[in-house]
């Protein structure tokens, strides 16, 4: 009967993982369809396949895109820009997709949109496309200085872009430079004479200048080559209104209504003709038709009393902050007090930690409605946060006799009074809710007393509680805390914390207090076998997601420490945000941090920590410019505090904004009975290109404090900047020495690196390991090492040997790489059978797999994964990842290389050349070339 039962099991799990394999074959056999249709020009035929792979694989990336592009091609703006920014957070390439998206934003009228867009994607600056549509977004912004400098940019990249002149034309008509207008407009023409934007933007010049026969001439040229131009009909009515012919123009609107009956501006356009004919009331039903066409509120009535409380009220769910309050405080100003308008003022003053307002918004709302109770603790949260301990225990006590059986009331009172250190009418509240409830009531009011240092007692309550209630847990979990606090005995407050675990396994008080205790001794290993307990019972406690993200951290395991976190940085929660961005600043994940940033900012404007995260994830991502714009708005808010400056000062040094932290220190030297620490006159005086200077006040502390390893470590930069290298090793080895710091023995790493001395190097990375088997860089750099000095077994063990190799997709995809060159090398070689190297290639494939697994969205590990199923013959798996790959990286010749010969091997000889062809153009010196073109054209 069980083996039966396991059978089906068994095969249930096969069927699911062939049906799932299946689907990605057929998910990657419409998406090569539709790659097909787009070639041949057949829109509506590629969408349809496209989408039809999406059904089967939502995530594919390649069908995303393509789904993107074949929408914008197709005038579908609002989902194409759905598909490109789902493209994204697929971690597409930003060269694949972002220009792309930035096109579909501008064609939306959403222009500064596109602006951040780029800003956030310098790395496109080479894309003579990012300055055109730059200067396309300032352009709509009337930002027009800012647009001639990007135009004049994208044309010296592409000097023959007859798109980018008709642009520059378009911003000099829009600014009446007549001239320069026509003359972008001739170069444009003389580049491409059916250029249909240059042919559109010359008649409408040629109209301003009343030239109405040259206009004439452009649109029927436009019209020549396509006669439904829409673009081109619309002009040629305003040039036939312009000379006062209104039957021609009329007819012109007329088959512009037969072309497009619901088009507003057809409408417009007509109504416009007839109302100049004299037939008002035609005109006038036009309009109305207009109207209720492009229905939305009107300005008049979007304050209407229901319109304009409803709106606030969206706006404030949506967090838009700011338009709620003007929206109910316009509410009250129109229509009189409201206590719903007072309570979201109140909650939203609270949220801006204006509490003075906060108090003055909900005691008005309280004095409309005394019978909301959720107004009373909103009231008494107002209260406790403004330091009104007075106000907040009266308004409590004032909820309790009005709503005495309110749970939340008697919750909030209880703990006041507490607060208040008033024990006996604390307990009197208990016994007046809970009178059947003694062992409850007497076990709070024990609590109580050891939380207020009555501590005799608190031994005296306890003890009774004992002896009355001995198999009780929440009294065992008292014992154990009084044992802690009076006596310091953990050996006793584990047993009675033992003790309640055998009569509730579960109890999470318990668990929580004897973590705490194993932490104190240093036993690790407990402490995480008692989150793992807790997070078993439940997955989302706060406070053990905490605490277990404290411990990941301090063992240096901070893929899980992110892990831990991340659920609670999604709630808003400041603390574990801030340490979350901490995290990812430090793992390089700056586009995460920069995210995670965005997020807090809603909750926490102009937040300085924030603000300085900010500017240092901004730097990492090579946003210089954002980063001073950052600390500069830093700048402004602490102009008068000289700690926060010198801070400030040493974050613009990080970013090299030498200038802006000479101004920070000359602000600090204005500030009365400030000075400049010495260490930031020091650092700056190296910034600033002055060692000499530098040096000179290093060596004076120095001589003070020769020990010093902050002087030291800044001097060890200053003799780096001078290329006294060997001077430079030496203070560092002797630091690392004496004490082994991270930050030592990765600059000291660098410099073994630098000057090619390898034993050293190898030496210092594995004793550092040893030390700290879970720090990711060191393994990965001794494993680089390794490889570089032909050693590749190290280079092999070194990653297996992690600690975190599971949870680390980069070194699973890295092994991966190592033996699928092994296989090839063996393969080369004809040293081992058949068998042996194809044992390396599946090693190969289970890390790859894994890898893949664990990091879905990363162009490499696709790549890999792919490659590897190529040789393993089963291409179409290993095309449809290699797709993937190509998407996420367009700039990598390797992975088209693969993809060429993935394609080759396929058959599909015209896009393997297509692949091949950008491949030589990315890596033409690639040792693939010769082999995959042989492929190809084989």
């Amino acid at each position: 009967m069980h083996r039966c039962v396991l059978m089906r099991f068994i095969f249930l799990l096969i069927s699911l993982f062939f049906t799932l394999t299946a689907s990605a074959n057929e998910a990657m056999k419409y998406y090569e369809q539709a790659l097909n249709h787009l070639h041949a020009g057949k829109l509506s035929a590629a969408e349809i396949a496209v989408k039809n792979s999406l059904k089967l694989d939502l995530n594919y990336l390649p069908a995303r895109l393509l789904l993107g592009k074949v929408l914008l091609q197709t005038g579908k703006y609002q989902a194409a820009e759905k598909e490109f920014e789902q493209s994204l957070q697929l971690h597409a390439d930003s060269f694949a997709v972002v220009i792309s998206l930035v096109e579909v934003k501008l064609l939306l009228n959403k222009s500064q949109q596109a602006l951040e867009l780029l800003a956030n994607h310098p790395q496109l600056k080479s894309e003579s496309k990012y300055h055109y549509f730059q200067a396309n977004a300032y352009k709509a912004l009337t930002q027009y200085k800012q647009s001639l400098s990007a135009y004049q940019l994208a044309i010296v990249m592409e000097p023959d872009s007859a798109e980018i002149h008709t642009a520059l034309a378009d911003l000099w008509y829009k600014q009446e430079s007549i001239i320069s207008a026509q003359k972008e407009i001739q170069q444009a023409l003389s580049l491409d004479s059916n250029y249909v934007p240059a042919l559109l933007l010359s008649s409408e010049i040629n109209k301003s200048l009343e030239q109405y026969e040259q206009a004439a001439q452009a649109i029927k040229q436009v019209l020549t080559i396509d006669k439904t131009n829409k673009q081109a009909m619309f002009a040629k009515a305003g040039l036939l209104l312009s000379q006062n012919k209104l039957p021609a123009a009329l007819a012109i609107a007329l088959k512009l209504r037969e072309l497009a009956p619901n088009d507003p501006y057809a409408k417009l356009l007509h109504s416009s003709i007839v109302a100049q004919q004299g037939k008002s009331k035609q005109s006038r039903r036009l309009l109305t038709d207009i109207r209720q066409q492009l229905s939305g509120v009107s300005e008049r009535n979007q304050e209407d009393q229901q319109v304009l409380l409803l709106s606030a009220t969206v706006d404030f769910v949506n967090t838009n902050n700011l338009s709620a309050r003007n929206k109910f405080s316009r509410y009250i100003e129109l229509y009189g007090e409201n206590s719903n308008a007072r309570r979201y003022l109140a909650i939203l003053s609270f949220r801006a930690q204006k509490f003075e307002k906060a108090q003055q918004h909900i005691e008005k709302a309280l004095a409309l409605n005394t019978y909301n109770v959720d107004l009373y603790i909103l009231a008494a949260e107002i209260y406790r946060q403004g330091d009104l301990k007075s106000k907040q225990l009266a308004i409590l006590a004032k909820a309790h006799g009005n709503f005495s059986s309110n749970e939340k009331v008697r919750q909030h009172y209880v703990a006041s009074l507490l607060d208040h250190e008033l024990f006996d009418e604390a307990l009197a509240v208990l016994d007046k809710t809970n009178p059947n409830t003694s062992l409850q009531n007497k076990t709070i009011l024990a609590f109580m007393q050891l939380k207020s240092g009555l501590y005799e007692q608190a031994k005296i309550t306890t003890q009774a509680l004992l002896d009355e209630y001995p198999g009780k847990v929440e009294v065992l979990q008292l014992a154990a805390e009084l044992t802690l606090k009076t006596e310091e005995d953990r050996q006793k407050a584990v047993y009675f914390l033992e003790e309640a675990l055998v009569l509730e396994d579960s109890f999470t008080p318990a668990l929580t207090a004897l973590a705490g205790i194993y932490l104190q001794q240093g036993n690790l290993i407990k402490v995480e076998q008692y989150y793992k307990k807790l997070l078993t019972i439940n997955a989302t406690d706060a406070l053990t997601l905490q605490l277990y993200a404290d411990l990941a951290i301090k063992q240096d395991r901070l893929v899980l420490a992110m892990k831990l976190l991340e659920p609670l940085a999604n709630n808003n929660d400041y603390r574990n945000g801030r340490a979350l961005i901490n995290l990812y600043i430090v793992t390089k994940q700056a586009d995460l941090a920069l995210t995670l940033i965005k997020q807090l900012e809603k909750e926490y404007p102009l937040d300085e920590a924030l603000l300085l995260s900010k500017s240092r994830i901004q730097a990492q991502l090579g946003q210089d410019a954002l980063a001073m714009r950052t600390l500069k708005i830093l700048y402004g808010l602490i102009y008068d505090d000289s700690d926060k400056l010198a801070t400030l000062a040493h974050a613009q040094l990080d970013i090299l904004d030498v200038v802006s932290a000479n101004k920070s220190i000359d602000r600090i030297k204005k500030l009365e009975a400030a000075q400049v620490p010495e260490y930031l006159q020091a650092r700056y005086y190296f910034m600033d290109k002055e060692p000499t200077r530098s040096l000179k006040l290093i060596d004076s502390a120095l001589n003070e404090y020769p020990d010093n390893r902050v002087w030291l470590t800044l001097k060890v930069r200053v003799l780096i900047s001078q290329q006294k290298l060997s001077d430079a090793t030496t203070i560092l080895s002797n630091l690392y020495k004496k004490q082994k710091n991270r930050n030592d023995m990765q600059m000291l790493a660098q410099l073994y690196g630098q000057q090619l001395q390898m034993e050293p190097l190898i030496s210092l990375l594995k004793g550092w390991i040893k030390q700290s088997p879970n720090d990711d860089w060191a393994r990965a750099q001794l494993s680089a090492v390794a490889l570089s000095e032909g050693n590749q077994q190290l280079a092999i063990d070194v990653l297996e040997q992690s600690p975190t190799l599971d949870e680390n997709p980069i070194f699973l995809n890295n092994l991966a790489h190592y033996f699928l060159d092994i296989h090839f090398q063996q393969k080369e070689a004809g040293i081992s059978t058949a068998a042996s190297y194809d044992k390396t290639l599946t090693k190969a494939l289970t890390y790859a797999k894994t890898a893949y697994k664990l990091a879905p969205n990363i162009a490499a590990i696709n790549d890999t994964l792919g490659w590897i199923y190529v040789h393993k013959d089963q291409v179409n798996n290993g095309l449809s990842l290699l797709r993937e790959a190509s998407a996420r990286d367009a700039t990598s010749g390797e992975i088209y290389y693969h993809l060429a010969y993935a394609l080759a091997e396929l058959n599909n000889i015209q896009q393997a050349k297509s692949a091949l062809a950008k491949a030589i153009t990315l890596a033409p010196a690639h040792t693939l070339r010769s082999s995959v073109t042989a492929k190809v054209n084989n």
